[in-house]
């Protein structure tokens, strides 16, 4: 069977039009209209009125809301609206609209609860332990907060769950992603390109003016989310199943814009010289292409080969950022220029490791990291606490030590059931239909490489941005819910006769 994300090519549109017609809108209104002209108050109000028909369209068709769910995520756009725009809220308002479009779905189809993943529980499991630790923190209120967040995420997560219900919303979903971060790697490098003279365009194509290598600093895409690290990481999460769309598409127009879009991720991963995306980004795209079988292991030679030729030929920047890996490595601390963000990490990571030993089993509770920073970093010891600013908050820079040292090993184990339990999930899921449905099994193993992709970028990242992985899990949840034949499945989720 072959996976169609649509009935045809023009279809497709339908539900990329209301978001990005408000995203255009705001991008105009935030980077070529003066704050002070009196057009900037037409623009917005037009930009309103495409959101307030695209909340109708939302609520209208659940495929439409599927979109939508993932461009708000994709996007970060209730912060950028709230925080650029003055707008806040976006966030609940969207989520009512797509709870109307899932209901009104949920009532032209049965749900058998029997037939959902089981994938829920390490999520809302995972979710909900920060409520706990709360009671062992020394700021309460913010492990109150990063509950409400994971929360939000665990609800994503679930919407997605009851919105793909067919091999049509599933790829509807991925084209959503690719489109998505294509689109936020374009503006960004425009930004390079034109050396951000349009600002930063409402706040979708934000930089980080940072440290690319020893003395030299420069301009880092950091999308949406202010972050170059953590657009690195969702952009990296994204390739694998952009990447799918090349083998499951047969249109020549719809291949052509999937490699589009896979060529202009990537380039987003490197404007955004961030070393840990840089170097998942390949190893998972090496990944992909063996999980696909496109290559054999005979072809190893050849991919290092080519690996290192591309790194040969990577701008200089990128190249010698790249180089800085190698800093990393113990016995090079007495490097003649450190690089300050590696130093910075060794200290942080020590720091995580030493309220883990103080706190094994619950941590020093959730968003607490950054509270008790100071009494530990002593502790560790290092010179680079003479970097940077005082003031400024700190972080593990490590998912999995940030979690260790915030909720102990009871939060550790259940991040670990969660994402073990996802890949396990898409492994198993791929092996059985390999044969009988050859598409899905492409899509399952490309949901299970954006998952590692995550977990790898989690090395160097902590976890202030969990709704992208959540989406990707629920997406693996949705596939082990699909029945036993999916090719029968309309679009309605409705068996065909």
């Amino acid at each position: 069977m072959r996976l169609t994300v649509e009935k045809n090519w023009s279809a497709m549109w339908l539900y990329t039009v209301p978001a990005a017609f408000l995203l255009t809108l705001v991008v105009i209104a935030g980077s070529t209209v003066n704050d002070t002209s009196p057009l900037k108050s037409v623009v917005m109000i037009v930009a309103l009125g495409a959101g307030l028909f695209g909340a109708f369209k939302v609520a209208a068709r659940a495929d439409v809301a599927l979109v939508f769910l993932i461009m708000l995520v994709w996007g970060n756009i209730s912060q950028v609206l709230g925080r650029f725009h003055g707008i806040p809220g976006i966030f609940h308002l969207a989520l009512i609209a797509i709870l109307v479009a899932t209901f009104r779905d949920l009532q032209t189809r049965r749900v058998d609860p029997g037939k959902i993943s089981l994938l829920w529980l390490p999520a809302l499991a995972y979710t909900l332990f920060p409520l706990f630790s709360a009671t062992r923190a020394i700021d309460p209120s913010v492990a109150l907060e990063n509950s409400a967040e994971l929360m939000k995420a665990f609800i994503l997560f679930f919407l997605v769950v009851l919105l793909v219900n067919s091999p049509d919303r599933l790829r509807t979903a991925i084209w959503s992603m690719a489109i998505a971060s294509a689109t936020l790697s374009m503006l960004g490098i425009v930004q390079q390109l034109t050396g951000m003279s349009l600002g930063e365009m409402g706040g979708f194509a934000r930089v980080k003016h940072a440290q690319i290598v020893g003395d030299l600093f420069g301009n880092r895409l950091a999308g949406p989310i202010g972050d170059p690290g953590f657009f690195g990481q969702l952009l990296v999460l994204s390739s694998p199943p952009i990447l799918s769309l090349l083998l499951t598409e047969k249109d020549r127009r719809m291949k052509l814009l999937a490699l589009i879009c896979l060529v202009l991720t990537m380039l987003g991963v490197g404007l955004t010289y961030t070393r840990g995306s840089m170097i998942v980004l390949l190893f998972v795209s090496v990944l992909s292409l063996f999980s696909f079988r496109l290559v054999r292991w005979r072809h190893v030679p050849l991919i290092l080969a080519s690996a290192a030729l591309g790194l040969l030929l990577l701008s200089g920047n990128i190249g010698q950022r790249l180089a800085t890996v190698a800093e990393a490595v113990p016995g090079h601390e007495n490097s003649l220029h450190p690089d300050s963000s590696i130093e910075l990490r060794w200290l942080f990571a020590n720091t995580a490791v030493q309220m883990f030993a103080d706190n094994p089993l619950t941590g020093v509770g959730s968003g607490n990291y950054s509270v008790n920073y100071d009494q530990y970093a002593d502790k560790a010891g290092s010179d680079a606490r003479h970097y940077g600013d005082a003031d400024e908050g700190h972080f593990a820079h490590n998912l999995f030590l940030e979690t260790a040292a915030e909720t102990g090993l009871t939060g550790l184990f259940l991040l670990g059931a969660l994402l073990i339990s996802a890949l396990w999930s898409a492994q198993a899921l791929a092996a059985r239909v390999v044969k009988q449905e050859p598409g899905l099994a492409i899509s399952a193993l490309a949901l299970r490489n954006s998952t590692l992709a995550y977990l790898l970028t989690g090395m160097l990242l902590h976890g202030h941005f969990q709704r992208p992985v959540f989406i990707v899990i629920g997406l693996i949840a949705a596939l082990a819910s699909f029945p036993a034949s999916p090719g029968k499945i309309t679009d309605s989720g409705v068996p065909g006769r």
